[in-house]
């Protein structure tokens, strides 16, 4: 009891903080008023012109199921809001000098959250919390080149409970944004502090943005600058997180803008800190660019870029520290030329030189590119051919430290270089508000050699950033270090591709065909070098609302030859503008292939059907839609993932409904037994007009 008065004692300290802040803006802006003005006070008065109530009801249900050989972790969360929010709109003076917007609610929101694996004397009891939130806005000078906006808001977010009961927190934000725009000048200038406490922890974040652009029809300058500070305590555990970020880019336009003269920079300096581990990192990166439209259809492109960054870490139990430095110097020109709007042909040179703490590597390529359009009988010809030659200069062990990479659990993803030391590999997954989170080797994931690289096989993902749909795609990033070697190779490619659309796009067939032979000039090459001829063939039929494709293509490899298989199909249609369907059923077939350095054969096998439905009803004012999928995958174990959901959503008159319902349940075949995960998730929101 006394923890609550405490927290309704700051609620008001905060709330009357903040109004004295707007009296003390409005009592300036008495004193910054014309003389004539000041003649009829009752002018300042602050008048509401419009007011607002509205009653808001809020219900989920969430059921997890995750079994191994029927064992593991059921849980469920049950959730209901109520609450009434009133709003006002007002001015002062007069609408283009002060307007305000003042928002109340109140309410209350009850959850019940029941697991398995809880030995909690409340489990599955109600527990009760009461919704206090606000918002005042105060936007100065709303139609002015410069203009001032003030904000204060503390609201009730709730996140629903997964493998604990949810998060009941409480967040005070305020802050202010100063706008000045009149050309040729954009200045702004944003503070936000925010404070968000729940059950369980405790976060700070203060977050400073600022912007300035100088635009002339020729010449423009802008940069900016933010800093973001926050500190996150969690019982006796905490975390901080610091970020600074500043940039500056110019253009320069001569000769009625047919040369273009670009230059940015920008560097990061970002400071992580837990009870465990300290991660200091400083990122710069430097690129001048020169565009130039030259006559008889030449354009030309040079480019440079400089790219420096070290991250240091350190162990606060061991105090053992391990620095990663990488550098790069990258040049380039590309010249293309244009002839008739038929013959596009363009020249590409890279040099790109790099230093990192482990090794070093300098490449340089150069690559022509030819493409022929041509009017035939039956329809178009589409013909081109590429020519390229490269030469890799490597010593030593060159670390890569943010590979992004894309897939869902049971998925996998193969990494772009080859000669990786396994040792090496750190797999982390991108969580939009927790940043990367690293995971665990054989827990999270797992290695297969994949020829003379490797392929990340996603097994599971941490709870702090794991999605409820299982076929949601995550964003992964991975560091490594190639092996210990020095070696010049010399690569020399060659390849075409020819596509038809006869009959207007109806039939479109096409061919690509393409070959690298390799060349160790000097030093040593674990495997030996490749040599490596794909071709594909294909065939596109399109008619409106359907399509078919099918698609086949055979990849010869010394280290991970291949052989795939594709077929889809879809229909796409839209009825009456008021209802659209959308299906689609695909294949996929992939053999890799055994060869010297990967012994054993293996297949992947995907298929499918995804179905999305949507229809309106506009003299109604509803809209009903419906998605649902199955997907079939064979790889060392096999997967079946069946998925439903739907929406409707309903006004009539004062009342807006919205309910939803997703349905998931995934099968998979393990050598410990079937796994199965079940996730049901349901909800109806209700907004009521008051007045």
């Amino acid at each position: 009891m006394a923890g609550c008065k405490l927290e309704m004692g700051k609620n008001q300290k905060y709330v009357m903080r903040i109004i004295a802040r707007l009296i003390f803006i409005i009592a300036l802006s008495f004193l910054m008023a014309p003389a004539v003005a000041l003649g009829d006070m009752r002018r300042f008065i602050p008048r509401i012109y419009s007011t607002e109530g509205e009653l808001e009801v809020n219900m989920s249900h969430e059921e997890r199921e995750n079994l191994i050989a029927e064992t593991g972790l059921k849980t469920s969360d049950t959730f209901f809001s109520e609450k009434i929010v009133l709003t006002a709109n007002g001015f002062v003076y007069h609408p283009r000098f002060i307007l305000f917007l003042g928002k109340l609610g109140g309410g209350s929101s009850q959850e019940k959250f029941k697991s398995n694996s809880s030995a909690e004397a409340d489990e599955g009891s109600w527990n009760n919390m009461f919704i206090k939130e606000y918002e005042f806005r105060t936007l100065i000078l709303p139609e002015h080149p410069y203009n001032l906006e003030l904000f204060a808001r503390r609201y009730n977010p709730f996140i629903i409970g997964r493998a604990a009961p949810g998060l009941k927190a409480v967040s005070l934000s305020e802050g202010a944004l100063f706008t000045y725009k009149k050309r040729p000048v954009t200045f702004k200038l944003n503070y936000t502090f925010t404070n968000t406490e729940s059950n369980k922890s405790t976060t700070d974040t203060k977050h400073l943005n600022t912007y300035a652009n100088y635009f002339k029809e020729n010449f423009s300058l802008a940069g900016g600058f933010s800093r973001s500070d926050s500190r996150n305590s969690t019982g006796w555990t905490g975390s901080k997180f610091k970020f600074d970020s500043y940039s500056i880019e110019n253009q320069i336009r001569l000769f009625q803008r047919k040369v273009y003269l670009t230059s940015i920079a920008s560097q990061v300096v970002s400071r992580q800190k837990t009870i465990a581990i300290s991660i200091t990192g400083n990122r710069f990166s430097w690129t001048e660019q020169l565009n130039m439209y030259l006559p008889w259809n030449f354009n030309t492109l040079l480019t440079y870029n400089y790219f420096k960054t070290t991250e240091k870490t350190r162990d606060l139990g061991t105090y053992a520290e391990r620095i990663l430095t990488s550098k790069s110097n990258g040049a380039g020109l590309s010249i293309t030329h244009t002839l008739y709007n038929s013959l596009n042909t363009a020249y590409n040179f890279n040099y790109n030189s790099s230093s990192t703490s482990t090794g070093d590597s300098m490449s340089t390529m150069h690559f022509l590119n030819s493409a022929y359009t041509k009017k035939i009988p039956w329809g178009t010809l589409m013909a081109s051919i590429q020519l390229s030659n490269s030469i890799l200069d490597r010593r030593g062990a060159p670390t890569v430290t943010d590979e992004n990479a894309n897939a869902p659990i049971f998925g996998e993803f193969t990494l772009r270089q080859s000669d990786v030391d396994a040792a090496s590999i750190r797999v982390s997954v991108i969580d939009p508000v927790l940043g990367p989170i690293e995971l665990t080797k054989d827990i999270h994931y797992s290695l297969i050699p994949f020829g003379n690289t490797f392929t990340i096989f996603v097994k599971d993902i941490p709870a702090a950033a794991k999605n409820p749909d299982p076929l949601f795609v995550y964003e992964f990033r991975v560091a490594y270090s190639f092996t210990v070697g020095s070696f010049e190779l010399e690569k020399s490619g060659f390849g075409y591709t020819i596509k038809l659309a006869l009959f207007d796009s109806l039939v479109n067939p096409y061919y690509g065909y393409s070959h690298e032979t390799q060349k160790l000039l000097s030093g040593t090459l674990p495997g030996g070098p490749d040599e490596v001829t794909s071709q594909t063939v294909g065939l596109l039929i399109q008619k409106r609302p359907y399509s078919l494709l099918m698609e086949y293509q055979d990849y010869e490899s010394r280290f991970n030859p291949s052989k795939r298989y594709r077929a889809e199909t879809s229909y796409r249609q839209n009825f009456a503008l008021t209802t659209n369907l959308d299906a689609r059923v695909y294949y996929k077939h992939v053999e890799n292939l055994e060869s010297p350095f990967n012994p054993n054969s293996t297949t992947v096998t995907s298929t499918g059907i995804d179905l999305k439905i949507g229809k309106r009803f506009p003299r109604k004012n509803l809209t009903v839609s419906a998605v649902g999928s199955y997907s079939n995958i064979k790889h060392n174990f096999e997967t079946n993932t069946y998925s439903f959901g739907t929406t409707v959503s309903w006004s009539i008159a004062k009342l807006d409904l919205s309910l939803g319902a997703n349905v998931s349940h995934t099968e998979t075949a393990l050598d410990t037994g079937k796994q199965e995960i079940m996730n049901q998730f349901y909800y109806l929101t209700m907004k009521r007009k008051l007045f």
